[in-house]
């Protein structure tokens, strides 16, 4: 299951349990996860925009992504974080509002692996920490509170609305 939160907004993935990675990191992108990515590419493309221009638009947002795997695939194909930072840079040019990113793996690996990948792939910080603070941790979302109140202040994230979907 996963969690799209608004509040300043917050746009949550979290998968409710573990998933261990047995074997090299990183592994190869199996094809529904190609056509997945696709569909979530389109969907925060249209999302962010909604969210945090025009003139109701929110002053800030948060998104915070449980398994957020190593942020590549063997094939060098984006993994989800990068996809929703590219997103986000793509189609919100506007730096004022503040995003914060939240990526958690319980895979010591993958959270290396993704900090490697976002300096690959944005050499120069898009925007500053304060507009753009980026957040890797360690852990699960089993171990997430269960009420949306203990999980937003988990993550710092209070007074925060939340809608679940399945992803």
């Amino acid at each position: 299951m996963s969690t799209l939160c608004v509040d300043s907004v917050t746009v949550c993935r979290c998968r409710g349990l573990s998933v261990p990675v047995d074997g090299p990191v990183p592994w190869k992108r199996a094809d529904h996860t190609g056509a997945k990515h696709d569909i979530y590419r389109r969907y925060l493309e249209r999302w962010f925009p909604i969210l945090l221009r025009g003139t109701n638009a929110y002053k800030s947002a948060t998104y915070a992504e449980g398994f957020a795997g190593p942020g590549v695939y063997e094939d060098d194909h984006p993994g989800s974080p990068i996809i929703a930072i590219q997103a986000l840079l793509e189609k919100v040019p506007n730096p004022d509002p503040i995003v914060k990113m939240i990526f958690i793996d319980d895979d010591v690996r993958c959270t290396e692996m993704l900090r490697e990948q976002l300096t690959r792939r944005f050499p120069e910080r898009p925007r500053s920490s304060e507009k753009l603070p980026i957040k890797i941790k360690n852990g699960t979302c089993a171990e997430s509170p269960r009420t949306p109140t203990q999980f937003h202040e988990r993550l710092g994230t209070a007074n925060t609305r939340c809608a679940r979907f399945l992803g």
